[in-house]
C-alpha cells in the first residue's frame, strides 16, 4: 500500500511521494486518476538518507531527504523524470511542512536548522547567525510549518514552530526576525 505524504504535478504528470518507502510515483500523462505502481516510480538510490518531502517549483522537482536533497527534471525516458545534473543539495529538511514557494524560489528549514533558499539546483542559507543559534536551541523543529503571505507588495516567509512556541518571519530574500 502507498502512503502519500506529498503531491505535485509537472509536465502533465501527477506526482506523489511516499515518504515511508522513499518512493516517487507518477501518474499517466494527462490522467491524474491513472496510477500504476509496477513501473511508474523511482526510489532514492544516490544517497542513503530517505526522501521525506517534495515540492515542485518551476521545471524542477525538489526531493528533500533527512540530510541531503535532490533536484529532478523532465527527462523524457520510460520514467519521465531524472536527477538534474549537479542538482545535489547538501542540506536536508528539518520539517517536511516547512517548505514553501515564493515567486519561484523555495524556502525551508534545513536539517541543520538553517533557513534555506533554493533557486535552480543551488541552496544558500538566508537566516542570520542569531536566528540559527535560536533555532539550534529548540528541543525539536520537526513540527515546523512554513507559510507565505504578501503585505504591501512584499513577500514574506513565516516559519511557525509550535513545540517551541515560536514564530519567525522573513521578507523574501531578507533577514529573518522573531515574532513575539
Amino acid at each position: 500500500s502507498v502512503t502519500v505524504s506529498a503531491i505535485g504535478h509537472l509536465r502533465g504528470y501527477g506526482l506523489a511521494l511516499d515518504a515511508t518507502t522513499s518512493t516517487l510515483y507518477r501518474s499517466a500523462l494527462l490522467d491524474f486518476t491513472s496510477w500504476t505502481t509496477g513501473t511508474d516510480f523511482a526510489q532514492r538510490s544516490a544517497r542513503e538518507d530517505p526522501w521525506i518531502g517534495m515540492k515542485v517549483a518551476g521545471d524542477l522537482i525538489y526531493l528533500f531527504g533527512t540530510s541531503t536533497s535532490e533536484a529532478w527534471v523532465f527527462a523524457d525516458t520510460s520514467f519521465p523524470f531524472a536527477p538534474f545534473p549537479g542538482g545535489d543539495l547538501p542540506y536536508g529538511i528539518g520539517a517536511a511542512a516547512s517548505v514553501v514557494e515564493v515567486k519561484g524560489t523555495l524556502l525551508w528549514l534545513s536539517d541543520t536548522r538553517l533557513v534555506m533558499r533554493a533557486q535552480g539546483s543551488t541552496a544558500v542559507p538566508i537566516s542570520t547567525r542569531a536566528v540559527d543559534y535560536a533555532l539550534s536551541r529548540y528541543a525539536s523543529v520537526s513540527d515546523a510549518q512554513g507559510w507565505t503571505y504578501q503585505d504591501q507588495g512584499h513577500e514574506f516567509y513565516l516559519l511557525n514552530l509550535p513545540s517551541a512556541n515560536a514564530t519567525w518571519v522573513s521578507r523574501h530574500r531578507g533577514e529573518i526576525t522573531r515574532i513575539e
